[in-house]
């Protein structure tokens, strides 16, 4: 599928702007500053439509030219272009998120409380607990709870400095 124009983005503007316009006859440098592009575009645009000719130019009726742009803003190819560019800018923006987010580096502190076994770990504000099996985890809540009650100020301590 061969790329669409570039002016496909501001066609919605383009078609307010052709409403607003009290002239009735566009040449091609109007069409290029309208629908910002080079001679040969503008003049890619205007052929085909109704107009006059002035001199060696050719200028087309404005109402010829705000029917194709409406005619293409109603098309399949417009909506299915639009909805393609949504999905772009979306996977863009995501892609910018998780960038963003790999670019933080956290420190990764904990501190080993006397006592707990292997697979506690507290650090920032948290406590993780690794287990294989409900048994495994009952055991281990045991064991915080048996530290809790022999080291209160050590566990109160690293509690509060979030392990640190």
């Amino acid at each position: 599928m061969p790329a669409l124009p570039l002016w496909y983005d501001r066609l919605e503007e383009i078609v307010e702007e052709l409403r607003a316009m009290d002239v009735a006859y566009l040449d091609r440098d109007a069409v290029e500053k309208l629908f910002r592009v080079g001679e040969r575009r503008a003049r890619q645009l205007i052929a085909g439509l109704a107009g006059v000719r002035v001199g060696n130019a050719m200028a087309v009726e404005r109402a010829e030219m705000l029917a194709r742009c409406e005619g293409i803003l109603r098309g399949d190819e417009f909506r299915l272009e639009r909805v393609r560019r949504a999905r772009v800018a979306e996977s863009v923006e995501a892609a910018q998120r998780v960038w963003a987010g790999r670019r933080v580096r956290l420190e990764r502190s904990s501190r080993r409380l006397a006592g707990l076994p292997e697979g506690i770990e507290m650090g920032g504000g948290e406590m993780r607990i690794r287990y294989e099996d409900a048994m495994e985890l009952a055991e281990k809540l045991w064991k915080i709870s048996q530290v809790m009650a022999e080291d209160w100020e050590g566990f109160a301590a690293a509690a509060a400095t979030g392990g640190d």
